[in-house]
Formats: C-alpha cells, sequence, structure tokens
C-alpha cells in the first residue's frame, strides 16, 4: 500500500513563517492605511474650519460697518416698521420716523450679532486644536460692538454738545476711521490665521 509522504518539519515551519508574515503584512498595510485616512480626515477638518473662520469674520466685519454707516434708506426704515407694526411709517410723524429709525438698527445689530455667535465657537475650536488664542480676538470685538451700541444710546444725551458729537463720530461712521481699521485689524488676523493654517495642511 502506498503511504502519503510525510510534511518534513522543515517545510511546516517555513509554512508557518509565510502565514505569520503574511498576517504581519495585512496588519500593517492596515494600520497605514487607517493612518492615511486619519491624516487626511485631520486636514479636511482643519481646512473647513479655517475656511469657516475666516468667511465668517469677514462677514461680522461686513455687519459691523454695515451697522455704523450713517446712511439709512426710507425703504430699510419702512421694513423694519412695517415687520413690527404691520403698516407703513406715517412721514408727517416725527414719533413715528424715529421708531423707524430705532427698528431699522436693532435689525441692523441682529444682523451683526448673528455672525459673532457663529464666529465663536469655531475659534475656541482652534485655540483647542492648534494652540492659537483667537478667543481674545473675539472678546476685543465684542468691546468694539458694545461701545459702538452704548454710544447709540447715550448720543444725545450727552452734557454738552463735543461730548454728544463724540458719540456721534463712536456710533457711525466709515470703514476707513479709527474705529472701523480697528475692527478690521482684528478681523485681519482672524483670516491671517485661518490662511496660515490652510498653508500648512496642503
Amino acid at each position: 500500500m502506498w503511504g502519503l509522504p510525510q510534511t518534513s518539519d522543515t517545510l511546516i515551519a517555513l509554512g508557518t513563517l509565510i502565514a505569520g508574515s503574511a498576517a504581519l503584512w495585512g496588519a500593517y498595510t492596515a494600520s497605514k492605511g487607517l493612518d492615511r485616512w486619519k491624516n487626511q480626515k485631520e486636514w479636511e477638518d482643519n481646512r473647513q474650519l479655517a475656511r469657516d473662520m475666516a468667511l465668517i469674520a469677514r462677514e461680522c466685519s461686513d455687519y459691523f460697518h454695515s451697522f455704523r454707516s450713517p446712511f439709512m434708506s426710507a425703504g430699510e426704515m419702512d421694513m423694519a416698521f412695517e415687520d413690527k407694526f404691520e403698516k407703513a411709517v406715517d412721514r408727517f410723524s416725527e414719533r413715528e420716523k424715529n421708531e423707524a429709525s430705532a427698528l431699522a438698527m436693532s435689525r441692523r445689530l441682529q444682523r451683526l450679532n448673528d455672525p459673532m455667535q457663529r464666529l465663536y465657537p469655531r475659534l475656541i475650536e482652534a485655540d483647542l486644536l492648534w494652540g492659537s488664542q483667537l478667543e481674545r480676538d473675539h472678546s476685543e470685538m465684542r468691546r468694539m460692538i458694545n461701545r459702538v451700541v452704548t454710544a447709540h444710546e447715550l448720543q444725545d444725551m450727552g452734557s454738552n454738545r463735543e461730548e454728544n458729537n463724540e458719540y456721534r463720530r463712536t456710533a457711525y461712521g466709515m470703514r476707513d476711521d479709527e474705529i472701523g481699521q480697528d475692527f478690521e485689524l482684528i478681523v485681519k488676523r482672524i483670516i491671517a490665521e485661518a490662511k496660515r493654517k490652510i498653508g500648512q495642511s496642503r
């Protein structure tokens, strides 16, 4: 009777070694693939965060300058007044015109507050992930907004004409005046940090 040839111990050991090596290589390549996926995901997340920061910071800038704009159209006043009272402004009523102006300013402030609220958690996240200190910039932006709001409230309540004029210069202004430039400088710092992070991620 013919018997099956016996496998030598060397062949068995070689087969075991090959199988073990294949398993190790599979684990290694799987680990490298996971690392690449994690790195790609981190890059995409950082890029999205930086992009959001830059766009929302620019939105804050635009609405801040709109809030301080000394120009207000009749249409802007009418829209704010009609939204609350569901009727047109009586052009012969100083009370209604003043009310319409105040409501329009309130709408401007709300449009500014919206991106400021969306910007804050993103700056906190950037500080945690990147070690930046952007939360302080948001606090400074908020202080400037509060300063302008206070000036609006006090612009006719000063003890003299010069004080009232100073309140008005704070409450109203253009992008290139001192307050406008100070706010823009903060926004540019945030955008610069976002651009720097995008550059590192490439």
